[in-house]
């Protein structure tokens, strides 16, 4: 946002008394330190300093070098008269405060004293006082709040092909958010410091309002959004609101996920979500337990679900030598995919020690050919490999002619899919969302 002025006179937290008529352009957006950041061309001015302004030379950017905002790429001359700025600076004070408060939750029921979070499928009986098992929503006094919405703790833009997603406007990139938490637990999560947060902790980051981070997606150049990193679900509140300005702005939305959104969670997020990769992490309740802290089923049931909706969906398998690379166990998770749509992406990535599985062995490149040849054995027409250098496996191939239809390299697409998606030796159409 930017408002015009010149030169004031502040006392306390950024009350204005007294204001000239002599226009500059400010920029509002929010600094790294989470204060408002009022910087002009000549001046800059923050108000939890309790300072008066402080005299810089000229700037020419094309983002705010404080906050970072990209609102002065539009920078034009505003006309404002000194009662106009006067409100524009209560407004974004009010705005301060407010962002740094909590955030009421959305899905949950009243139970008697408690509160039942329907978010995920752990389905959290929450006591007056106490948080959730993801540990960024806690029960305030009988209202659910979100203690992470707005609070960005990574962001930065990527190939699509990152996420991993091969089959969705493939050579795009894409620009990922994520605050911190997670309903998992996992033993070999490779995000543990952005992931996994104290029930007593802060989980606050850099904060971001849904309007500035679609302003940024258009910033960089990005055709989509992703809630990634972390797990996007314990932040729905914030991923729904910056979703549904992207899709008014004709940007498509991504989900990353563990895929234990709740039923309810899954259906509203059908209406502004395009793309999703859900991580089935194995196929037995037991590693789900051991390891994640979480159950199956209900991760079957998500993709099954997305599926349904019409969301393009790709699904990833780290296969950890011992724990869940069994023959059987890639055979019944292949046929699975294979049941719901034979056109689904398998990506089968290799371990690397993690966190608290530091002691667990690489994948070996055999197993994870061994799992390519079980899911194209079960029917599936696109089986991926990752966080391995070999040729030919990022690539895809009609299954119907076995011409080459997409060439990759270090997570970049290399050649431009056929027109409309169809093999350009056969004609036949490659399942996916190509433009």
């Amino acid at each position: 946002m930017i408002v015009a002025s010149s030169l004031w006179v502040l006392c306390g937290m950024g009350t204005v008394l007294h204001c000239h008529a002599t226009y500059q352009v400010y920029c509002i957006g929010v600094h790294k330190a989470r204060k408002s950041c009022f910087l002009p061309y000549a001046r800059v001015f923050l108000p939890f300093d309790l300072c008066s302004p402080v005299r810089t030379r000229l700037h020419s950017f094309a983002a705010c070098p404080t906050c970072c905002t990209m609102d002065c790429n539009e920078t034009r001359t505003l006309t404002k008269r000194t009662n106009d700025f006067e409100a524009q600076c209560a407004e974004n004070m009010h705005h301060t405060h407010e962002h740094e408060h909590r955030h009421l939750a959305r899905l949950y029921l009243q139970e008697k004293n408690r509160l039942r979070c329907q978010l995920c499928s752990h389905h959290c009986l929450i006591a007056a006082g106490q948080r959730g098992l993801c540990a960024v929503r806690e029960n305030q006094e009988g209202t659910l709040y979100t203690l992470v919405y707005g609070q960005v703790a990574a962001e930065g833009a990527d190939p699509v092909e990152k996420k991993p997603l091969y089959h969705f406007l493939p050579g795009s990139r894409t620009w990922s958010i994520a605050t911190r938490g997670c309903n998992f637990r996992c033993q070999h999560c490779q995000n543990h410091t952005l992931s996994q947060v104290h029930p007593r902790e802060n989980p606050a980051g850099h904060y971001r309002s849904p309007r500035q981070v679609v302003a940024m997606v258009r910033a960089k150049g990005c055709t989509s959004l992703s809630y990634t990193y972390s797990e996007p679900t314990i932040f729905f509140e914030f991923a729904e609101d910056c979703a549904l300005l992207a899709r008014d702005q004709g940007l498509a939305n991504i989900f990353v996920s563990n895929g234990y959104m709740s039923a309810q969670a899954a259906e509203r997020a059908g209406k502004w979500l395009d793309a999703a990769n859900i991580d089935i992490k194995a196929f037995t309740e037991d590693f789900y337990q051991r390891i994640c802290g979480a159950r199956l089923a209900p991760v079957l049931e998500t993709v099954q679900r997305l599926h349904d909706l019409g969301i393009w969906l790709e699904v990833t398998t780290l296969i950890i030598p011992g724990l869940n690379d069994s023959e059987e166990e890639l055979l019944g998770l292949a046929q699975f995919l294979c049941k719901i749509s034979s056109d689904i992406p398998w990506h089968l990535s290799a371990f690397h020690p993690a966190y608290r599985l530091m002691n667990a062995a690489r994948t070996p490149v055999d197993i994870l050919l061994k799992a390519r040849e079980i899911g194209y054995s079960a029917g599936l027409n696109h089986v991926y490999l990752g966080n391995v250098a070999l040729p030919g496996a990022a690539d895809t191939r009609c299954p119907g002619c076995g011409e080459l239809f997409l060439a990759r390299q270090a997570m970049q697409t290399e050649t431009e899919a056929g027109a409309r998606g169809a093999c350009r030796s056969c004609g036949r159409h490659i399942a996916g969302r190509w433009e």
